[in-house]
């Protein structure tokens, strides 16, 4: 709800459950991370994933510590709704079971999902974003230049 509020709340505004969304995203990130490391993963690009849990993590955590951009942060966090059934898609293909009604609607799923989050809901952030900031500056003068520059550039390199 912290965007319906208008610009204000969405550049200092936080609630519970916006402070919890960037904790439980910092840890899954980190675990994720972390895990694939202890477990030998050396997927192709598997180094690119690491950076960008590297770069959320210092993004949403600097917005947790310092009590603003949790809009941003969350609708960052929304928009990897599809990752869910991307790893289904990867579950399906690791067991060789990647046949099947369930497994074609999964694939339904994550292309909706992967249009509705990475084509709709990234730009909209971006939108957002630029937007306050241009009519808006009030907003942004208390924020640092690394939130500035790499929130948005986050979202550009993982969009």
């Amino acid at each position: 709800m912290l965007g319906m509020q208008g610009a204000a709340a969405r550049w200092t505004g936080e609630n519970r459950s916006s402070y919890w969304f960037l904790v439980l995203y910092i840890a899954k990130n980190f675990m994720r991370s972390v895990s694939s490391v202890l477990l030998g993963d050396k997927k192709k690009g598997m180094w690119l994933i690491h950076i960008h849990h590297v770069i959320s993590i210092s993004c949403f955590a600097v917005g947790l510590f310092l009590h603003r951009l949790h809009f941003f942060g969350a609708m960052d966090g929304m928009c990897e709704i599809s990752i869910i059934f991307l790893n289904n898609k990867f579950l399906y293909r690791d067991f060789g079971i990647a046949k099947g009604a369930l497994y074609r609607v999964n694939l339904l799923a994550l292309a909706v999902s992967w249009i509705a989050t990475r084509l709709i809901a990234f730009p909209l952030w971006l939108a957002l974003f630029l937007n306050d900031y241009y009519h808006h500056p009030m907003y942004a003068q208390g924020v640092s230049m690394f939130e500035m520059v790499v929130y948005p550039a986050t979202t550009l390199i993982i969009w």
